[in-house]
């Protein structure tokens, strides 16, 4: 199930705020980033700018708490990112490259 963010959500958050995180698959039914089969976390975060935001998620090799990935974590590609948000495009356009 996809997570909803609209842009009341990135309009009330705080900079640097967890929007929300979770875990998905690293495989072809989930996110595939390197085939694993483990669970991988994800944290969206709030970011400094104009209601910018990204999702970052852990190091294939590493078991990272969330606070870990949010700090260490690598950022998704938005393509990625479009797996597991369901958005509109006036929030896609605020996402952080």
């Amino acid at each position: 199930m996809k997570h909803k963010l609209r842009l009341e959500d990135l309009k009330n958050g705080q900079p640097g705020q967890v929007l929300f995180s979770g875990m998905i698959e690293d495989n072809q039914n989930g996110l595939f980033i390197n085939g694993t089969n483990k669970l991988l976390k994800y944290v969206a975060v709030r970011g400094i700018g104009y209601y910018d935001w990204t999702i970052y998620r852990e190091d294939c090799y590493r078991d990272m708490i969330f606070s870990e990935v949010k700090m260490f974590g690598h950022k998704l590609l938005k393509s990625n990112a479009k797996l597991i948000v369901e958005a509109s495009k006036e929030v896609w356009d605020l996402w952080r490259d």
